[in-house]
């Protein structure tokens, strides 16, 4: 009888420890599509960002002939996402450890048949273990590719961050030389009518990368000497009788004299309505408009 119990109590401990191993299983399979799906997200916002990346350096080729602009911007994929696995390995192998010696003192005191028993128990668990863990350690070296893959995106992101400056110092040095040459020409006829493209032209085009400005990281190196030369471009059109206001975070009332988008932000307070993004500046010159604005604003009803 004392046999059939003990017999009966080893293979109770093998099941219950490999029920354990397969509630960690479980719960492994459930972080990883959970990191899938987080991953999906990711890569859509970066492609996001990189498309906007795109369409800003597109549009600074068209301003000037004899400054053309070409900036390739590489596009690579995230294939996966990781994070790292909360699995206490530890608690799993001195589970396994403790039973190993229960199994290993009772063979030493029953019978030749309750020790085979126990041993394949053993076994069973053992086995049962190292396939796991072999599972285990796959996802985990799936996860340290995904780690070098995002690290290696980090990198080509800051490289392309860095080339978009450099390009744009360059940009805003041909812009001040052009406007520096135009707007200063004298005008040889005392009524000849003023062509103010290239200042609406210059103008949209720092409302541009102003707005780029603003969402890039103001301690990337370059940033605010970027900031400081569009703001000394804007400053020398004002010195010619250009005003262009700066728009951005300014309450918008309905009748304001500019074309709007409106987007609808449930986290305003109730009743605001504000200017969040210039896409072309208002443009005056000497006190009348020349190019009425064109904004997105954000409100809550």
């Amino acid at each position: 009888m004392k046999k059939i119990l003990f017999i009966v109590t080893i293979v109770c401990i093998a099941l219950s420890i490999n029920a354990q191993i397969q509630i960690d299983n479980s719960d492994i399979q459930f972080q990883v599509e959970k990191l899938s799906h987080e991953m999906k997200q990711i890569k859509s916002e970066n492609e996001r960002r990189n498309k906007e990346l795109h369409r800003t350096i597109d549009s600074q080729k068209i301003l000037i002939d004899s400054l053309i602009l070409i900036v390739n911007s590489n596009s690579t994929k995230i294939d996966d996402v990781s994070k790292t696995v909360d699995q206490n390995m530890n608690i799993t192998k001195k589970e396994l450890s403790t039973a190993n010696d229960r199994l290993t003192s009772s063979i030493n005191e029953k019978s030749l048949i309750t020790g085979i028993v126990g041993g394949l128990a053993i076994i069973i668990a053992i086995v049962s273990f190292i396939y796991f863990k072999k599972e285990t350690n796959q996802h985990l070296d799936s996860f340290s590719s995904f780690d070098k893959k995002i690290k290696d995106l980090n990198i080509e992101q800051i490289r392309l961050k860095d080339g978009i400056l450099d390009n744009s110092l360059k940009y805003l040095d041909a812009i001040e030389e052009t406007i520096g040459k135009i707007l200063n020409k004298e005008k040889e006829e005392k009524h000849e009518v003023i062509d103010h493209s290239l200042a609406i032209a210059v103008a949209n085009e720092m409302a541009r990368i102003q707005q780029n400005l603003n969402h890039m990281d103001p301690t990337v190196k370059g940033v605010s000497q970027l900031k400081n030369r569009s703001k000394a471009i804007i400053t020398t059109l004002n010195s010619k009788q250009y005003d262009i206001p700066d728009l951005i975070g300014k309450v918008y009332h309905e009748g304001d004299n500019m074309v709007a988008t409106m987007e609808l932000n449930e986290e305003l307070e109730e009743g605001t309505s504000r200017i969040k993004r210039v896409i072309k500046p208002q443009v005056s010159f000497m006190g009348k408009i020349i190019q009425h604005a064109e904004v997105v604003v954000e409100y809550n009803e």
